[in-house]
């Protein structure tokens, strides 16, 4: 009797199994969440078509999802399609205004287009406001600032907050290279 239940209990777990990896691949193909994470996945590992398949197949379910989009368009930036990653961009922020990664994501696509430097700085701008504690917006902006209009105060001052907030790569190399200069910190005045 102990060897029947056995047989049956086991039979019963494999077809919980099957059943539940067809359920798995079913919810796969019809949540957006789930092709998110899985255009993600394939965007990491460089397989940048079935990203954009993956994030193509979410919106059609989904079409007001700015993840999406937001994504969609970090992968045609990684392919040098600055354009298409730019109007990815601007849906996510229609979709959400407060998004900030996507106004960041917008603001480094237009930094790869010199003529829109504008656009890139008021991008960065934008997401500075939305997340003042994010120190990428603020590289960002210094970079734009420093080797595209050659203006080093801003690009200094950018990098500074930036490194406050735990990015300091670029301001410590200009100020290794003399961009940037050290401060001391405040001056003490003596009592007498």
């Amino acid at each position: 009797m102990k060897l029947f239940f056995r047989i049956t209990f086991n039979i019963f777990l494999i077809l919980t199994i099957l059943i539940g990896c067809k359920t798995t691949e079913k919810i796969k193909k019809t949540d957006p969440v789930a092709l998110l994470n899985q255009g993600i996945a394939f965007g990491e590992k460089g397989q940048y078509d079935r990203s954009i398949d993956c994030f193509n197949k979410a919106l059609d379910i989904k079409p007001g999802y700015s993840g999406a989009y937001n994504n969609r368009g970090v992968v045609y930036y990684k392919k040098g399609q600055y354009d298409k990653a730019i109007s990815d961009f601007t849906k996510a922020i229609e979709i959400n205004p407060r998004n900030a990664e996507a106004y960041y994501n917008r603001g480094t696509a237009y930094g790869k287009c010199i003529q829109q430097c504008d656009k890139a700085i008021s991008d960065f701008t934008k997401a500075i406001e939305i997340n003042p504690s994010d120190a990428a917006p603020h590289n960002g902006r210094g970079f734009i600032y420093m080797v595209i209009l050659g203006n080093k105060t801003k690009a200094c001052s950018d990098w500074k907050r930036a490194c406050e907030l735990g990015l300091c790569e670029n301001y410590e190399l200009a100020k290794r290279k003399g961009n940037c200069k050290q401060t001391s910190g405040p001056l003490r005045v003596w009592i007498r």
